[in-house]
Order: C-alpha cells, then structure tokens, then sequence
C-alpha cells in the first residue's frame, strides 16, 4: 500500500484530510496495527497543520513522526533491533508536478538477519514553499536520516 496520496493543501479543512490519508497509508498492507498506532499518536499534529505551503523540512517532520510509530510498533510487536533509516524527497519522474516522498528503515532480528520496512508516496509540488522546490531543483534529492 505504501504511503497513503497526498494532496496539495488549500484550506484548513482540506489540509487535515490531506494529512490524515498520508498518516494513515504510511506502512505496507500487513502492518494494520501500525497504522492504527500512526493514526492515534499523529492525530493532534495533523489537527495542528495550517493551510499553504510546508517546507520540506516541515514535512520531513510530519513523516518521521509516523516513521517514529512504525520503529516503536515494529520493534515491540517484531523483536526487532532498529538500526536506521532514511527519508527521501525527489521530484516524481511519473508527474513532474508531484514530490516523491519515500522511507526505508533497517531492522536487525534476533539472528542478526536484516529487516526493512519501505514506503513511498506522493505529494504535489503546491504543497511546498517555493524555497523548498528550489533546493530540491538544485539538488536533485533530499535526503534525511531518521535515528532510532
């Protein structure tokens, strides 16, 4: 399932919605508990967003904090050692007027055998301030660590 579509935020209104089907599509189809967690402990951040444009730093907030839920639940549910991970933005090779937003987190299990959970997703390009898609322009790729 990957992360859930977001769309472009307009209005107050619009943007909670937006942001609450980004939360709830962050994680692969076998992880309804992990999703049910995301839902419940990012709700009030996503309440909190306002309408317009986020910097991509504002929305590699948004997707760590899911990220951080989906560490927490897969380690206690998995009995698995998180390692690390990394968040990506890059402009969407399908719709040039869409982000790609992408995670991949590293697990080590018991035996020392490597765990990763992936997710990807898209959001459109108006969802960002202008200083942002300038960045991400000129860089090609921005990329976040996201520690455990």
């Amino acid at each position: 399932m990957g992360f859930g579509k977001i769309i472009g935020i307009l209005a107050k209104e619009a943007g909670k919605t937006v942001a609450k089907e980004a939360v709830y599509g962050l994680v692969e189809e076998n992880q309804d508990k992990v999703v049910s967690a995301i839902k419940d402990a990012v709700s009030d951040t996503i309440h909190s967003m306002v309408a317009g444009k986020e910097s991509i730093e504002r929305w590699a907030e948004i997707v760590t904090e899911g990220a951080d839920k989906i560490i927490k639940e897969t380690v206690e549910t998995e009995n698995l050692r998180y390692v690390g991970g990394k968040l990506r933005f890059a402009f969407s090779k399908r719709n040039p007027q869409k982000i790609d937003v992408s995670f991949e987190l590293y697990f080590l299990d018991s035996a020392n055998e490597w765990q990763k959970k992936v997710a990807t997703s898209d959001v459109y390009a108006s969802a960002f301030t202008d200083d942002s898609l300038d960045e991400l322009r000129t860089a090609g790729m921005i990329e976040y660590s996201i520690e455990g």
